[in-house]
This record gives C-alpha cells, structure tokens and sequence, in this order.
C-alpha cells in the first residue's frame, strides 16, 4: 500500500481523501506535507484533500464536509453500512439540484452524538430509517420526502418549498404524500394556512409535472405512487362533476326557453356528453398502466 492506493481512492471518492484514510492505507502525515508543497494535492478543509488533477467538481465543500465527519471510512463503506452522519438541510436540496436555497452551512443527521469544530458544519441528533435516506451523487443524504418534511416543519418560505417539491418531482424524485399530508396538519397552525390548502398547493406542482411525464413516458407507470394516482383520480373525478353541474345549470335556461315542456334534469346534453367523454380520456391518461 502506498500512495497510488491514496489516489485509487480519492478516484472512487470524486479526488478527494482524508488525511486518516491515507495513514489507514499506509502513507504518514508527512509524505501528505510533502505532496501539498508540491501541488499534487490541495487541502479543501481540515484534514480533506483533493487531487491536483481531480476533475471540477460543484459540490466538492459539501463533499469535503460529509467526509471529514467520519475521516477514518471511505464513503463506499459508510454507504454500504449505513454508517456515519447524513446530509439534509439546504445542502441536500443543493445535491438533489432541487429549490432555490442559499446554503450558509452544512447540516447532518447522525444517529449518535458527533460535533465538528468547523462552525459551517452542524450535526444533529436523529436516528433515520433506511427509507428515509438515499445514495445521491456517492453521498448519504435524506429522502426527498424527508427533506420536505423538514422544511415544512422548520417554516421554510411555503413557495421555495413549492419549487424545491417541483424540482424533486421534474428529476422523478419519489414523495410519500401520506407523510406530506400529515406534516402538514403539523404546521397548519405556524403557516396560518389551513392544512387542507397547504397540501393541495404542495401537490398542484407535483401533479401538473407528473401529469406532462405519464403523458410523454406512457409506461412509466410505477412513477406516481398509490396514493398519488388516487389522489388524481378522486380530484379530476370531482371536477368532471362539477362541470358537468355547472353546464347542466347554465343551459337549463337556455333550453326550457326553447322546449319549455322538457324535464332538463334527465336530459342527456350532448355538450355535457363531450366535455365528460374528454375528461374521462384525459383521466385514463393518468390512470396506472
């Protein structure tokens, strides 16, 4: 072992390494000196360094932060364990590419007590499930449904997490609305929005992005979950009949105008007939395959 297994690893870890993995692969401190002062490496935060010749990388700081968490263990085996604290907060929309957030520092998850003396670095006490979590860009971070949640209940801007909810749903990230839903009883009273109105504006972007995906990508049909194909179903089902309502209501004078005699109610209206024909289409568009 030596330092070609150093640069092996920083390969596998976008050209990054911590200094304690390359002691654990049997290269000393000061060989790591060495190479800094030669500038085949540079130094991104204590005791993290990247490769000269590792390719740009957006999220490097995010990176150099998750793993000077845990310095002694590769990201592969903190992924494959499930080990180590894991990143959430506005870092981890930044990862997933989703919202429009201004990260100020970078906050974790662990489910044992862990403190970092890097003031930009916070970890907080949480013990998540495997399903709360996902492996995003070689990275531990929490589940869209997670981050969601999170901002929910830490009073987020509601229409940056409106956008953060589209994005995540346009890159076909999957939500458990069932616990969207339940947050936001939660947080109704803090938002001053009723919880009904805050779930259906969290779900208008999701179901207009997921409508335009089933639409192009027709067998794509384990994209929407259960709960959100009936959700669809039971929403455009009540349009469909409230149109038909309206329509009925409005031509009924129309037309006892012209055949004053007929009973409008069990009249068939062929307008009303096309408009229900339309919506029953555009509903089996959506419906699972």
């Amino acid at each position: 072992m030596g330092w070609i297994d150093v640069e092996k690893l920083a390969g596998e870890q976008h050209g990054l390494f911590t200094s304690a993995q390359a002691v654990n692969l049997g290269v000393n401190r000061a060989m790591i000196t060495r190479k800094k002062q030669q500038g085949a490496i540079e130094q991104i935060r204590y005791g993290v360094y990247a490769l000269a010749s590792a390719p740009s990388d957006p999220h490097q700081e995010i990176r150099a932060a998750w793993l000077s968490l845990e310095p002694s263990q590769t990201a592969v085996q903190r992924i494959m364990n499930h080990e180590g604290p894991i990143l959430c907060g506005t870092a981890a929309a930044e990862i997933y590419e989703a919202g429009v957030f201004y990260t100020e520092r970078y906050d974790f998850y662990s489910s044992t007590r862990k403190q970092s003396r890097d003031e930009h670095i916070r970890v907080r006490l949480r013990n998540l499930e495997r399903e709360d979590t996902e492996t995003v860009d070689g990275m531990l971070v929490v589940s869209p449904t997670v981050l969601v949640c999170d901002f929910l209940e830490e009073y987020y801007d509601f229409n940056d997490v409106t956008t953060l909810i589209r994005d995540l749903v346009d890159s076909r990230r999957k939500i458990n609305w069932n616990r969207v839903e339940e947050t936001a009883q939660k947080v109704s009273e803090g938002y001053g929005i009723p919880a009904e109105e805050i779930f259906e504006q969290l779900f208008a972007p999701a179901l207009e992005v997921s409508s335009a995906i089933k639409s192009t990508d027709p067998n794509n049909g384990q994209y929407l979950p259960v709960e959100v194909n009936k959700y669809i179903m039971e929403n455009w089902r009540q349009s469909m009949q409230e149109i038909n309502r309206s329509l009925r209501e409005s031509l009924k004078p129309i037309i006892q105008m012209q055949i004053p005699k007929i009973n409008v109610d069990i009249v068939d209206i062929p307008v009303v007939a096309e408009v229900r024909k339309s919506l029953d289409n555009f509903y089996k568009n959506i419906s699972p395959q």
